[in-house]
């Protein structure tokens, strides 16, 4: 087929193996010559199908032409790393009438390519390559085992334990020394090297007696065995290594909890002596069974000669009739000239108010005696594995233990001493303030209940004390503010030392059992008098100032 007009190619030939467009049937015409750009190539019947797609708008279809590479190919020395792009041949004699250039050509035609550095490209580039021994050169690809007769020198590693314990002892082990290290650490004792965490991590992960077994019966010289498996015959090579390493253990970690339940044991003991010797608790026990009976007069409540201690969280709630006031502050209005201020009570029950975080007498004394025991029990083990160490000269631990054992023995000796007084102050505390009959059936309430009702009793207690203070301290501030010669600030001051003179007297005669004063009594005894009543001497001189008076009127 001849070139088509306007310089553009004429149609190729079909794909090799594909022969040529046939003629047209009897009766039709041939394939007319195209006339000009604006006409394309008619389809041929007989089936075939017309030719690919229209070049760029001309109507004129053509077929795709394959179009090779006409750059150098580059090898690079080393494998590089790829750069997925979709890659674009350009036509070189081919013109675009579209491209915005006069030439017809796109982008690509034109691009000016560098000169580059292909140590630093390869350098930045290429693939990262494989560990390979000292001295050796690879040259090419390596071959694989079997394919040439090349086989690989590098011995696998043996393993015998389960996936998921194999990496449980695998994480334990990179967190502490190496084996050889460890070993040392075990053996001397070096609690630098090996602290109570690191102690700990070995005893959660201490391999069973049937994995050791298992490691053994593969073992061998030719036998290289990976690092949990590794280790696991490392600690397996140390006697007694379990008794060895809870004894350790025990000698690290157990004296500090000893300490800190002896000195719970004592803050209990000194809050029953708080309860036990304190003066203000029978005063104000005093106190509440006096009105309590007065209040449960005639029935079966009165008559009381004491209640049971758990009453003392519910005085507070016993309200007087207008609901201004409670039975707590009656009973400490009723002594409160004999009760100390607010610091001094909280001073002198500064145990009891701080035994909210001690626990039972039952608990601690069950405390005490485990680690008692496990004292006893870590000697007789500390016997056993010095006689079988005796020969190491490097082991360290029965020098270690015995100084621990003879520093550490009187600490066990006062815990013992400790739990037993702490259960004899209880129970002596108890019985002073319960029934005997309580004692008798050894319904006695735990030691934590009991020091909380005491320590909330004696709290409410201060409070109302505290509160008590902050009334007379406000009064004295507004009598203050008002100045020393007003005469509102000194009625105010006179009238609060007479109520709290009269208030005093009534107390004291109430105590004693005799009646209330009464208004001529309470004249008489603050001009520093006789009562009238109860001396004859007083009688007169009333008498004769009554008669000064008529006289003075008539």
């Amino acid at each position: 087929i001849p070139p088509l007009p306007g310089g553009i190619p004429g149609i190729p030939p079909p794909p090799g193996g594909i022969g040529g467009i046939p003629p047209p049937p009897m009766g039709f015409p041939g394939i007319p010559p195209p006339p000009g750009a604006t006409y394309g190539v008619p389809p041929p019947p007989g089936g075939l199908p017309g030719p690919p797609g229209l070049m760029m708008g001309l109507g004129l279809g053509v077929f795709e032409k394959k179009l090779n590479p006409t750059k150098k190919e580059i090898k690079p020395l080393s494998r590089m790393r790829a750069v997925f792009w979709k890659r674009i041949i350009v036509d070189r004699d081919a013109k675009s009438p579209t491209s915005p250039t006069k030439a017809g050509k796109t982008v690509w035609h034109s691009l000016d390519e560098f000169k580059i550095d292909q140590k630093e490209i390869e350098k930045s580039f290429s693939r990262p390559k494989k560990n390979k021994a000292k001295g050796q050169k690879s040259k090419g690809p390596k071959p694989r085992e079997g394919a040439s007769g090349v086989k690989s020198t590098k011995k696998k590693k043996q393993r015998v334990l389960d996936s998921k314990r194999s990496n449980a002892i695998a994480i334990m082990s990179s967190q502490l020394p190496d084996a050889n290290d460890c070993n040392l650490a075990i053996i001397t004792m070096d609690q630098e090297k090996l602290g109570e965490s690191s102690i700990l991590k070995i005893l959660k992960n201490m391999p069973t007696a049937e994995e050791i077994k298992n490691i053994k019966d593969v073992d061998g010289p030719d036998v290289i065995w990976d690092k949990p498996e590794r280790f696991c015959l490392m600690l397996d090579s140390i006697p007694m290594i379990t008794h060895r390493l809870k004894a350790w253990y025990f000698s690290i970690t157990v004296p500090l909890e000893a300490e800190e339940v002896l000195r719970q044991l004592s803050s209990a003991c000194k809050a029953f002596e708080d309860i036990s010797k304190g003066r203000e608790i029978p005063l104000l026990f005093g106190s509440i069974v006096s009105i309590g009976n007065y209040v449960n007069g005639g029935t079966k409540r009165g008559q009381a000669d004491g209640f049971k201690i758990g009453f003392l969280g519910k005085l507070k709630s016993v309200k007087t009739q207008d609901n201004s006031s409670n039975l707590l502050r009656v009973c400490v209005d009723m002594v409160e000239e004999q009760l100390s201020d607010s610091k001094t009570l909280r001073n002198r029950y500064s145990h009891l108010l701080e035994s909210g975080r001690v626990p039972t007498v039952e608990d601690m004394k069950r405390t005490s005696n485990k680690l008692i025991n496990s004292f006893k029990g870590v000697m007789q083990q500390v016997e056993t594995i010095k006689n079988i160490t005796k020969t190491n000269k490097l082991d360290k631990f029965g020098s270690c233990m015995d100084a621990f054992i003879s520093d550490k023995k009187m600490l066990f000796d006062s815990l013992l001493m400790a739990s037993l007084k702490a259960e004899t102050a209880y129970k002596k505390c108890y019985g002073y303030f319960s029934d005997a009959m309580d004692i008798g059936n050894k319904k006695m309430l735990p030691s934590t209940e009991f020091l909380q009702i005491f320590r909330g009793f004696i709290n409410n207690v201060i409070e109302e004390m505290e509160w008590k203070e902050e009334l007379i301290e406000k009064a004295k501030k507004k009598a203050k503010q008002q100045g020393p010669g007003s005469k509102n600030a000194m009625a105010l001051a006179a009238a609060a030392a007479k109520r709290a003179k009269l208030a005093k007297l009534r107390r004291a005669r109430k105590s004693r059992g005799n009646k209330s004063f009464g208004a001529r009594e309470r004249i008489a005894q603050l001009r520093g008098q006789n009562s009238p009543k109860s001396s004859s001497k007083g009688s007169l001189k009333g008498s004769e100032i009554a008669a000064r008076r008529r006289k003075r009127n008539s």
